[in-house]
């Protein structure tokens, strides 16, 4: 008896993500495949990013798979392929304007994002001057500061009465 086998092609093909930074992207090795050229891929968005969609050789599946939005797809890969995960940076408009008492507090940013920093001013009224600011322990002596949004911050401005000549 003799046993011949088949040489079962082998399908290359390239993973990346756009941008780079949004997340990863990956091939479930463990997934029972029923032919070589069936992959499941799977994408994982970073924090302050989420998953758009995926693309083949630069042609977005949008229009041909049922499920070209999931971060978990399975596709066949017939030829050597690119294959792109795309992520978007989630973002927030933030416009900070508060009176008080003694001073002002203004900053404004339309794509504020996770990481990303805000700049906030202070401005002192008639009779008043800028001391500092209160940011969680930490203490400022500029009139205009910079938040990072990747974490809560509490915040505010100190003035004092100025003093006379």
């Amino acid at each position: 008896m003799e046993a011949f086998f088949k040489p079962i092609p082998i399908v290359s093909y390239d993973l990346t993500t756009e941008p780079s930074s949004g997340g990863s992207a990956s091939d479930d090795d463990d997934h029972p495949y029923s032919t070589p050229e069936q992959r499941r891929l799977l994408a994982e968005a970073q924090l302050g990013f989420s998953f758009l969609g995926w693309n083949i050789q630069g042609i977005s599946l949008e229009s041909i798979h049922p499920n070209w939005g999931s971060r978990e797809i399975d596709v066949n890969l017939t030829a050597e392929s690119n294959v792109t995960a795309h992520f978007q940076k989630q973002t927030i408009g933030v416009e900070v304007d508060y009176n008080g008492t003694r001073g002002r507090i203004t900053g404004l940013s339309n794509g504020f994002g996770y990481g990303d920093l805000l700049e906030i001013t202070a401005e002192p009224f008639d009779n008043y001057r800028f001391s500092h600011w209160e940011i969680v322990k930490e203490i400022e002596d500029r009139k205009s500061t910079r938040l990072n949004s990747s974490h809560l911050v509490i915040s505010y401005a100190v003035f004092c009465l100025k003093k006379k000549k």
